[in-house]
């Protein structure tokens, strides 16, 4: 029971982390755009 019980929470504790990390790549490929978007204006290339 107790071996059910640990292997019950990797699987939740690798599924949070999955979702968790999934949004923040997503938010760093925005800012990343939004950066090469600044820079562009910054040095005027269209």
């Amino acid at each position: 029971m107790l071996m059910d019980a640990r292997k019950i929470r990797e699987i939740a504790d690798y599924d949070i982390e999955e979702e968790i990390v999934e949004p923040i790549a997503i938010l760093k490929i925005e800012e990343g755009k939004a950066f090469l978007i600044t820079i562009k204006k910054f040095l005027k290339i269209s």
